[in-house]
């Protein structure tokens, strides 16, 4: 049985990251044919922004490629606009070429198969990072494929299309850059993610800076190493913003005309939130942030059911440990921290705003996967489940607090099974 899998793997090596991009779209239909969303009832997704900025922009877009007019200027939008500067920032995801292929009576519908088709290639892409950073080919990239495409983040933003292009693939690049020496994967990936829209493009940068010393320290790379990859690291994003200033540089110079550039750096340091509201963010069974509000941070209960594993596991070397409790602690801090907030966003603060900590899980549940569970490994998720209720529960949904304990008591309860032996290895 164990080597017909493998034979089958072996024969369709792509189709778990073809069912990582295919779940996430088929659950999220389900849940809009439920809603009763067009064309199966009267309502619709395209709301707030999605409605009077985004959808607008796209028809304008259409137009323009359609009959071949100008992406420099529209005379459609007031009395006149700068539209390579708004396709920038709105319309430039290259998944919008798909509207070429409809009429426009059927562009509202169209987009909004885009938003399924943008939400499984989240899924899609962050398994093909896990399968070739970790070198796994099995049903978990679906899994955590999956629960990265369903996060709070995307759940919450999906009216906001411009924030749900994924940063996946720019991480496998860089992996790809420190291990082997190869950029082209990276290149490319950081050039379309700044085309696509450079202000996700930003985040993608500061968080590259971030992940790329992580993945170093990782390594255990030797200094002179160290300093040639920094080297092709350096040419190689340089070379991908070069490849995206036919878009960066025209908006650099339009939003100078902004509202948003007389902000100033922030006067006094003030957080958000308090940390057990901010932890709060992480439990399940609650509606995410669409607008204004806490940040969307959910990304699973069995994520943070796994960082128990993560710590306990002596396999797992102390560097990699601190390494990547330091970069969640990191990014905690930013959603929370006005001044880290400020920077993060451009040095102007957002009208309104889980890569990190799945990983971390992954890298955990690898484990449960290529050897037998320890009882330590047990008690450890068990403790760190007991410690996130314990400081979350003194907000005020309780309600939620309990289901989401219930979820992490059934998990707990699934891997009690797998550890007496009473469940097959592969269930």
């Amino acid at each position: 049985m164990r080597s017909g899998l493998l034979a089958s793997n072996r024969n369709n090596p792509k189709r778990y990251l073809l069912l990582s991009m295919l779940l996430p779209m088929l659950l999220v239909a389900v849940g809009w044919i439920v809603l009763e969303v067009h064309p199966f009832g009267t309502r619709q997704i395209l709301v707030t922004d999605f409605w009077h900025q985004y959808y607008p922009f796209l028809c304008i877009l259409q137009e323009k490629l359609k009959h071949g007019e100008s992406l420099l200027y529209t005379w459609q939008s007031g009395m006149g606009s700068n539209f390579a500067a708004m396709m920038a920032y709105y319309t430039a995801s290259p998944l919008n070429l798909l509207t070429l292929l409809v009429p426009a009576s059927m562009l509202r519908d169209t987009v909004t198969g885009l938003v399924l088709l943008k939400i499984g290639a989240a899924g899609g892409f962050f398994a093909a990072f896990l399968k070739g950073t970790y070198g796994r080919n099995d049903s978990s990239l679906c899994l955590f494929g999956t629960m990265y495409a369903l996060c709070d983040f995307m759940m919450g933003y999906s009216w906001n299309i411009i924030w749900l292009d994924t940063v996946a693939l720019v991480m496998l690049g860089v992996v790809r850059l420190v291990r082997t020496g190869s950029y082209h994967l990276y290149t490319v990936s950081l050039a379309l993610a700044m085309l696509a829209n450079f202000y996700i493009g930003f985040f993608i940068c500061i968080f590259t800076v971030i992940a790329y010393f992580c993945i170093c320290i990782f390594t255990g790379m030797g200094f002179k190493r160290f300093l040639t990859r920094s080297g092709k690291m350096l040419a190689a994003t340089i070379l991908g913003l070069a490849n995206s200033s036919i878009l960066l540089l025209p908006t650099y110079y339009a939003l100078q005309n902004t509202y948003s550039i007389h902000n100033t750096f922030p006067q006094h340091s003030t957080f958000y939130e308090t940390w057990s509201d901010l932890l709060s963010q992480l439990l399940a069974y609650q509606i995410p942030t669409v607008k204004e509000g806490k940040p969307n941070l959910y990304c699973g209960v069995l994520c943070v059911v796994l960082v128990g594993m993560f710590l306990r596991a002596r396999s797992i070397r102390i560097r990699e440990k601190v390494g990547a409790i330091l970069v969640l602690a990191f990014l905690l801090v930013s959603c929370n921290w006005n001044i880290l907030n400020y920077l993060w966003h451009g040095c102007h603060f957002p009208n309104m705003l889980p890569f990190a900590l799945l990983t971390l899980a992954y890298r955990a549940y690898l484990l449960l996967l290529e050897r037998r569970m320890k009882w330590l490994d047990l008690i450890a998720m068990v403790l760190c489940s007991g410690v996130f209720l314990f400081l979350v529960y003194t907000t005020d949904r309780k309600q939620v607090v309990l289901y989401t304990g219930m979820t992490m008591l059934a998990y707990l309860l699934w891997m009690l099974l797998h550890k007496l032996g009473l469940l097959h290895r592969r269930v």
